[in-house]
């Protein structure tokens, strides 16, 4: 009986068990009638190889109290499919896959495969869910086409520009359907095919038709009970499975090919490939130094590529610092740089979304609980929220409270969106006495000071 213990999801649809978090880990109690499958995953070395090959997170086999459950570290922070950028969704898809590899090895099914089920630790995607591996259904291989669904179709779509399109697909489904994949991506399709594919080509068609190769002769001894027609299908099935398997080492192939061929505002902030510590960052990072000892981790808003971040990782008892950006791009050049790069004790994560309207669901935990940190770090952003979006500063600092525990710091542009060489554009209202007298609600001042020509820094501690 499990009791005294705090849920971890709302969904009843694992097979294998329910997640709960105790004495700070989570742990998936394994239902009854599946215990003798999950001894025998860890037993044949199936999850250690995984594990030894990073792409499971780490986990142990524990049996207590005539309960066994499945044991891990929490990872955090949780950063869902619709947060990631192009890089982390091809890390995703190329773990899935290298898994496949594994699970033909061990002859191991995998059930699903669907990016909810992949999480982040640094640069690293590792499938989280062991209970895709011991399917009640017994049989199925591997799950093609919510593959290409998941990882594929969108990838395809996102290299060639359609951002919006895949990021949206990611929130409300973690798929890009076939039928939608195809009428954007083919002409013939899109003009003579659609109608008849949505006709005849139902969803439960496809999913036969996608799993038919994958599934294990048992499976399908179980469906079909005449055996000249099981020797038919047994043959087809096994000269369909090579095609697939060969499709399937051509998609990853192809996936780590792909690149990102879209252009967005800010990816060249930087200017220089191998950007240098300005006067004005190496002073942002000694008054970080000097709150590190009451802090450990970050947040950073409108933090580009995270080049200042990841600096402060190397010069600071920071730990680890959560880069979040608007623009896409400019985090996924950060994420092929930095974080693979830090120091064993420190972590950086890229986190695409937009501070003052996150995107969550009642399901999905909030951007508040998962990426709350010592430190809210917001430099050169303001002006942008106040005088291009036209946010109410009152509700930007709401905001930014909500995600720090102690400490913020923030950059004021007296200037506004100036530029060098460009005519001051600004409102009578908008000066430092209006912004400082809208902090303070919040917080309180422990040092103001004029960094540049058009940036004053505040930083503050949150009123309590």
């Amino acid at each position: 009986m499990i009791k005294d213990k705090t849920l971890f999801t709302i969904t009843h649809l694992d097979d294998a068990g329910r997640l709960f978090i105790e004495n700070g880990k989570l742990r998936r109690y394994i239902n009854k009638k599946y215990e003798n499958k999950v001894k025998m995953l860890f037993k044949s070395g199936f999850i250690q190889e995984l594990i030894e090959k990073e792409l499971l997170v780490p986990c142990t086999l524990v049996e207590k109290e005539n309960n066994i459950y499945i044991e891990t570290e929490i990872i955090s922070p949780i950063i869902y499919p619709h947060e990631w950028t192009f890089s982390m969704l091809k890390e995703a898809a190329l773990t899935v896959l290298k898994i496949y590899e594994v699970c033909k090895k061990y002859n191991v099914g995998m059930k699903d495969c669907h990016s909810w089920n992949v999480l982040f630790v640094r640069d690293k995607a590792l499938y989280c869910d062991i209970g895709s591996f011991i399917s009640g259904k017994a049989g199925l291989m591997f799950n093609y086409k919510e593959f290409l669904e998941s990882y594929y179709y969108p990838l395809i779509l996102w290299s060639r520009g359609l951002e919006k399109t895949v990021k949206y697909s990611l929130l409300y489904d973690a798929i890009y359907p076939f039928h939608e994949f195809y009428f954007i991506n083919s002409y013939f399709y899109r003009y003579i095919l659609s109608e008849l594919s949505f006709k005849f080509l139902k969803p439960e068609f496809l999913n036969r038709l996608f799993v038919f190769p994958f599934i294990s002769d048992r499976k399908l001894k179980d469906k079909v009970s005449n055996d000249l027609l099981f020797f038919i299908l047994k043959t087809l099935k096994a000269g369909l499975r090579v095609i697939f398997d060969n499709k399937i080492k051509r998609k990853y192939r192809k996936i780590q090919k792909l690149q990102l061929k879209l252009k967005t505002e800010w990816e060249s902030y930087y200017g220089d490939k191998n950007p240098r510590l300005t006067d004005r960052m190496k002073k942002i990072i000694h008054y970080i130094n000097e709150l590190s000892n009451k802090a450990r981790t970050i947040i950073s808003f409108g933090s580009n590529q995270g080049y200042i971040e990841y600096e402060i990782l190397n010069q600071t008892n920071i730990k680890k610092i959560i880069c979040v950006d608007i623009d896409s791009k400019a985090l996924d050049l950060g994420f092929r740089k930095y974080a693979s790069n830090v120091g064993a004790d420190k972590q950086i994560y890229f986190v695409n979304m937009d501070v003052c309207l996150p995107i969550t669901h009642p399901y999905m935990k909030s951007t508040y609980e998962r990426f709350k940190s010592d430190i809210v770090m917001a430099l050169a952003l303001t002006h942008h929220l106040i005088l291009k979006y036209g946010y109410d500063i009152d509700y930007i600092f709401t905001e930014f409270l909500k995600y720090t525990n102690k400490y913020i710091m923030v950059e004021f542009m007296p200037l506004g969106l100036w530029t060098p060489g460009s005519k001051v554009d600004i409102p009578e209202w908008y000066n430092e006495e209006y912004f400082r007298r809208h902090f303070e609600k919040y917080f309180k001042v422990i040092k103001r000071e004029k960094l540049e020509e058009n940036r004053i820094i505040f930083i503050g501690e949150v009123i309590k």
